[in-house]
């Protein structure tokens, strides 16, 4: 669960690192919004599937919430 909460504070400043001054903060919002959207899901697939709460899936989520959003965080989504 550590290693959700780090990716949750430090993967949109990751992102944001390479975007133009004026889009960082575009960038971080897009970022922390693909990530909560892929834990949100992930939770609500885990809870179906295998009725409990896997870590490790919130995990993976996290990580590709990040990845997805990653290529495009700082244009207008």
């Amino acid at each position: 669960m550590i290693g959700t909460l780090f990716l949750y504070l430090y993967w949109p400043s990751f992102n944001a690192a390479l975007a133009p001054d004026i889009n960082k903060q575009r960038t971080i919002f897009n970022t922390a919004l693909s990530i909560s959207g892929a834990c949100i899901g992930a939770c609500a697939v885990s809870r179906i599937a295998h009725m409990k709460l896997d870590m490790e899936i919130v995990l993976n989520a996290t990580i590709a919430g990040g990845v997805m959003i990653g290529s495009c965080a700082d244009i207008v989504v």
